[in-house]
């Protein structure tokens, strides 16, 4: 009889692992449905815990919940963004210019 090994992991891997889990949970919780959202969050123990690790290792501190923060974080990647995309539009103009056609703004 033949036996099955369970694929064995380093602690640090499991660790990896767990916080995955975790997280993928956190992300899903943003959701806000009757079937996740704070509640969600709010009725595992482990969830709350990784929330406060999270916010105290990104962030250095829980003064914002963890929606709190990462919405801020969005809305910062997003003017980000738009501010990338008017600089290479501009640099298009000009470029469009330099090269003697005519600029699209």
């Amino acid at each position: 009889m033949e036996t099955i090994l369970p694929d064995c992991k380093s602690p640090e891997q499991v660790e990896r692992v767990r916080k995955n889990v975790l997280f993928m949970n956190l992300e899903l919780a943003k959701n806000e449905s009757s079937l996740f959202g704070d509640s969600y969050v709010a009725s595992c123990p482990e969830l709350v815990k990784a929330q406060e690790d999270i916010l105290l290792d990104v962030f250095g501190s829980t003064r914002c919940s963890y929606k709190e923060a990462f919405d801020k974080v969005d809305k910062r990647l997003n003017c980000t963004k738009d501010a990338f995309n008017l600089m290479d539009s501009k640099l298009n103009a000009i470029l469009t210019l330099i090269s003697g056609r005519e600029a699209k703004l």
